[in-house]
């Protein structure tokens, strides 16, 4: 039986198999066809090619879209099609054998690999491999047949008692949904209620002292400032962005919520700009610049903004994301109860951040995707636990009620939210496994609201 995610594997295996047996070519023989610099340059482009299929999981792969994993076996399929049209690489790969690589995650044997059996034992040059590997790609780039092979899947599930196949649900959620990761805001859920779960970011030890300078400078300077806006006539919401800058960081929040603070803040100097005397404009501009220099101090910081500015988002795709936030914020005014006023505020701040799509910077687009994220993974993973508590039926009657009222207002809210950002999931590939949890969610959730 053809298995998606073995054979990817075993494409990847293959990849890595030509690369070593170019990586085995000395510079004396390969002095005929190219210099040996010109050898590992097409080692490295082989890399570039194989990273799409090897850097996918087992997990990855049922949590990705098929129209997503065409797009990968497609890229590598035009790669080596273009190196098959190289006459460099061709006369080259011509002169030295091919060979294979067996390891467990990637043998090159069973399923649709069996139909090429002359890749183990047909004693191939380097270029011929090249050629059936690319013949495997183009066969297995359609739709049709990758939903074949998900298709095999299903009709095991379907063989399983209902009890069994919500189990196999369960375990497939748990592999699915992601665990949180850097973003303005990480939450918890405790009593079935969500709140901010503030952790702090860490710094090189021995920037520690620099950063405590840093902060008790921005700590005075700050005040000054707000002084001086009180004392004049500008807005109140100018005020109120500054001061909420200065409490994330004075009360250690992390690198990244203090940099969207930052932003907002900036953003909102800009608008009243024309209203205040230039020295103190100037005031503004400087403290926003100290502030940036603050958190470059913090590698959560660095990391967050290096994903950021590799997300390619249009004017359609903040428009979908500030949807998203809306969905949150009008959620949350219907059932206050299911998080704390702090959540709330936290939305509607970030999504301020949208109010213009046009002109939303993309490290603010990212980091209200990646907050939304987290809320959904970890109301995702709360849900299991529900799920596995309703199956052990280890839940009294009365907990079952007040749980199954509460964990269907929280998953709504996930579900609602996320649907607005699975189309971001081509931009973005670890939006990918969104599509798959509302899935598996809302139907485990139909058989539960029966019980």
């Amino acid at each position: 039986m053809n298995d998606p995610y073995k054979i990817l594997m075993q494409v990847s295996g293959v990849l890595s198999s030509i690369r070593n047996s170019l990586d085995r070519i000395t510079r004396s023989e390969a002095a005929a066809f190219l210099t040996i610099g010109e050898v590992a340059e097409i080692a490295g482009q082989i890399e570039e090619l194989r990273f799409p299929i090897s850097s996918l999981s087992r997990t990855s792969i049922a949590s990705t879209d098929i129209e997503s994993l065409i797009s990968r076996i497609e890229f590598t399929g035009r790669g080596l099609a273009s190196l098959i049209a190289n006459e460099k690489y061709r006369a080259i790969a011509s002169s030295f054998r091919f060979r294979p690589l067996m390891t467990p995650r990637a043998p090159l044997t069973g399923g649709l690999f069996d139909e090429f059996p002359t890749l183990i034992r047909g004693n191939l040059n380097v270029y011929q491999a090249t050629e059936i590997l690319h013949d495997i790609l183009t066969r297995i780039s359609s739709v049709k047949y990758i939903e074949s092979l998900f298709q095999e899947d299903k009709v095991k599930d379907s063989q399983l008692s209902s009890r069994e196949l919500s189990k196999a649900s369960i375990s497939n959620l748990k592999r699915i949904v992601p665990q949180q990761k850097i973003a303005p805001i990480q939450f918890k859920i405790e009593n079935n209620k969500i709140a901010i779960d503030r952790k702090p970011s860490v710094a090189n030890k021995r920037d520690t002292s620099n950063i405590d300078a840093a902060k008790q400078k921005i700590a005075k300077d700050g005040n000054d400032i707000i002084e001086k806006l009180k004392q004049s006539n500008c807005d109140k919401r100018l005020i109120e962005n500054l001061e909420i800058l200065q409490n994330s960081i004075l009360a250690n929040e992390n690198a990244v919520q203090i940099g969207m603070n930052n932003i907002s803040f900036g953003v909102m100097s800009a608008v009243y700009k024309n209203e205040l005397p230039d020295a103190l404009n100037a005031n503004l501009q400087a403290h926003s610049l100290n502030v940036n220099m603050f958190i470059a101090q913090f590698p959560d910081w660095a990391r967050f903004s290096e994903n950021a500015l590799a997300v390619e988002t249009t004017e359609d795709d903040i428009v979908a994301v500030k949807s998203s936030v809306t969905s949150i914020i009008e959620h949350l005014e219907e059932d206050a109860e299911i998080a704390e006023p702090a959540v709330l505020r936290a939305f509607k701040q970030l999504g301020s951040l949208l109010n213009n799509p046009s002109q939303a910077s993309k490290r603010a687009a990212f980091a209200v995707i990646r907050t939304a994220e987290n809320l959904f993974s970890k109301i995702f993973h709360h849900t299991i636990l529900f799920f596995e508590d309703i199956i052990k039926d280890s839940a009294n009657d009365i907990k079952k009620v007040v749980s199954k009222t509460i964990t269907g207002s929280l998953v709504a809210l996930a579900i609602n939210g996320a649907t607005e950002l699975t189309d971001l999931s081509a931009k973005i590939n670890e939006l990918s496994w969104l599509k798959n949890a509302i899935e598996i969610v809302e139907k485990q959730m139909k058989i539960y609201s029966n019980k």
